[in-house]
């Protein structure tokens, strides 16, 4: 730990959720917690591993709205180290996700095609009434309009 930072510090974060890509296209949340007064005991405890839609090999990128408790997760369905036509891969997805606000779990609300293959990257607009999706494999950029909710 970086001299100077101490367990006030990290009193701030006891509780906070982490979001994480996790194992065949998943979303794992992790909170932190202390096992004692001093900030060497701190850890992520993992309290949550949300599956993704069946065949998904990994989630690419995972996004917050701006302003809701809602997760945009984007999984891929490509093999890493191979090969891969373009033309044969499966389109991405956009999974939406709500945040319980008392226990940060995850659940899913819904779930569309991306509109391109291999979602890489995403970003909201700061009012939070667009989501722009890049993927890697077709160089496409898809812009989805969003409802507020």
């Amino acid at each position: 730990m970086a001299s100077g930072i101490g367990q006030d510090a990290l009193a701030e974060l006891r509780g906070c959720v982490l979001y994480t890509s996790g194992e065949f296209g998943g979303v794992m949340s992790y909170r932190l917690s202390f096992r004692s007064s001093a900030p060497k005991d701190s850890a992520l405890e993992l309290f949550e591993d949300v599956k993704m839609t069946s065949g998904s090999t990994a989630v690419e990128w995972i996004l917050q709205h701006p302003h809701l408790p809602v997760l945009y997760a984007f999984p891929c369905f490509w093999k890493p180290m191979t090969k891969v036509k373009t033309s044969e891969a499966r389109c991405g997805e956009v999974v939406v996700l709500s945040i319980n606000s008392e226990t940060g779990l995850l659940q899913q609300r819904s779930s569309s095609s991306s509109l391109g293959r291999q979602p890489c990257a995403a970003v909201c607009s700061p009012d939070g009434t667009s989501l722009a999706v890049a993927h890697y494999l077709d160089g496409c950029i898809a812009l989805f309009p969003l409802d507020g909710e």
